[in-house]
């Protein structure tokens, strides 16, 4: 699930930032695109697209969480 941090939590509507966490179960490599867009509208095209590429190998990391 993703999760938003407002900039301003006591106002509503406020800008912030949306943290998506993912686990990794294999290697290779892929794409995540993201839309922004009101979720309430269908048919309607997403203000913003971003792709980002995420590419896995063998050797393990740590995310410092």
């Amino acid at each position: 699930e993703p999760f938003f941090q407002s900039n301003d939590p006591d106002r509503m509507g406020s800008s912030g930032n949306t943290r998506f966490l993912y686990r990794v179960t294999g290697t290779g490599s892929g794409p995540l695109q993201y839309d922004y867009a009101r979720s309430w509208e269908t048919g309607v095209r997403p203000v913003r697209r971003s792709t980002v590429t995420v590419t896995s190998s063998e050797a393990k990391a740590s995310s410092g969480d």
